[in-house]
């Protein structure tokens, strides 16, 4: 029998958290451009607004290794300044310790669910995020 278990490595605690402004300079990202994870030389970035990028609906998704833990989606069109990179989840996963991994893959989950429910399944109307920070939900 295989067992399979659910716990977070040390380090990562994941949560559904709200996200002041300005945000913690300590703050980790999960960044998503075109699909991949954005890297700073080879680790997590820190404030998105430091390399001028806009982070459409940042999300909260807990603690890692004592700091916030944010993700977000970076437009399309958005161009990476120099000093940022773009790498698979998987191919990153060789480059983040455990937590960073987990908080990564984590976040991943997080971005697919607010990219693909953007629109009502039901009315087809654009959906908004839940009023309470600590819900993940959206409404039309």
């Amino acid at each position: 029998m295989i067992s399979v278990s659910s716990a977070s490595p040390p380090g990562f605690a994941p949560g559904c958290t709200a996200v002041p402004d300005p945000w913690p300079a300590e703050a980790r990202w999960v960044l998503q451009h075109r699909g991949e994870l954005v890297l700073a030389d080879g680790a997590l970035p820190r404030d998105p607004r430091s390399f001028g990028l806009a982070v459409e609906e940042p999300h909260g998704l807990g603690e890692v290794a004592g700091a916030p833990a944010f993700g977000g989606l970076l437009g399309a069109d958005s161009t990476l300044p120099a000093g940022l990179r773009t790498e698979s989840l998987r191919g990153a996963f060789a480059l983040l310790p455990a937590a960073e991994q987990a908080m990564a893959a984590y976040g991943f989950q997080v971005l697919h669910w607010a990219r693909t429910t953007r629109f009502c399944g039901e009315c087809g109307l654009r959906t908004e995020p839940s009023a309470d920070p600590t819900r993940r939900a959206r409404r039309c």
